[in-house]
């Protein structure tokens, strides 16, 4: 499974670009300094075999994102 970094996952084209990215079979990693939609978060409890990873960082903060999980 191919793994892939979308930065902005919580904003309208970033959980659309993040739902489909799933659809297609990568395993996803959401950066984003807000939580992800309602509609999104809504996707991924009806979706559980999907492999998302949220991060709650700012990408402009270069130590946050070092020392991230």
């Amino acid at each position: 499974m191919k793994k892939i970094l979308v930065t902005g996952s919580s904003g309208y084209i970033g959980s659309h670009l993040c739902a489909k990215l799933l659809k297609s079979g990568y395993e996803v990693y959401g950066l984003d300094k807000n939580r992800p939609n309602a509609e999104f978060d809504t996707f991924l409890r009806q979706n559980p075999e999907y492999s998302f990873n949220f991060m709650l960082q700012d990408i402009n903060n270069k130590i946050a994102l070092f020392y991230s999980e």
